[in-house]
Order: structure tokens, then C-alpha cells, then sequence
């Protein structure tokens, strides 16, 4: 059975030996997948690729709202609720989603984003 997997970027180039090899790539991360496709190697790759997106937030408030999304106290608010949070959770993330955990408890940096 053939499935088609999305977020696989396909590359064809031609090798100096005239012969054509082509290349698979997670489009997400750009890490090349290996083995071919539907072989156990490259599902393997597939996962350790997508596991690697889930975790280049750690650290960070992005990973910190990542981390929230995924707590039972998220779970039990209302659907209006987590719609609000989320529009205001894309604002943050866009302005400071890359700043590491001490930088969000030093003053200087609060009074910053206060300003």
C-alpha cells in the first residue's frame, strides 16, 4: 500500500557519473531522510525529525506556551476561552518566542516589554 506522506521535499540530481539519485528531506527541518521511502530506516528518520520540531522549542517561552497547551488545566477551559488565549499567545510568540527562560525573569528585560 502506497500512502503519500506530506512535509517530504523530493530532490533529483544528476551525480558526475551520469547516473540520477534522488534525495528525500523533511521539509520542516531540511535533515535528510534516510533509506527509501516506506523502508522502516526511513520512517525511523521521519520520526527523529519530527521529534526534533517538537523539542527546538525547549527553553524558551514558545516551549513554555507549547507546554501549557498541553496541561489538563488548558483541557478544561471553554472553547472561547482557548480561542482568545491563542490569538494572544500568537502575538507573544511572534514578538518574543525565542527568548530563553532567564532572560523572561530578569527585570530589565520585563520592563522592556512593559514599555
Amino acid at each position: 500500500m502506497r500512502t503519500h506522506l506530506k512535509g517530504i521535499n523530493t530532490i533529483k540530481r544528476k551525480l558526475a557519473t551520469g547516473e540520477v539519485r534522488t534525495y528525500y528531506y523533511h521539509r520542516a527541518t531540511g535533515k535528510r531522510l534516510q533509506g527509501l521511502p516506506g523502508s522502516p530506516e526511513f520512517l525511523a528518520s521521519i520520526a527523529a525529525a519530527e521529534a526534533s520540531t517538537r523539542q527546538r522549542d525547549k527553553g524558551t517561552l514558545a516551549g513554555l506556551i507549547r507546554e501549557f497547551q498541553q496541561t489538563a488545566k488548558w483541557r478544561r477551559l471553554a472553547e472561547s476561552t482557548k480561542a482568545e488565549y491563542r490569538r494572544i499567545f500568537t502575538f507573544w510568540e511572534d514578538q518574543f518566542g525565542t527568548c530563553p527562560y532567564p532572560a523572561l525573569e530578569d527585570k530589565a528585560f520585563r520592563r522592556a516589554v512593559i514599555k
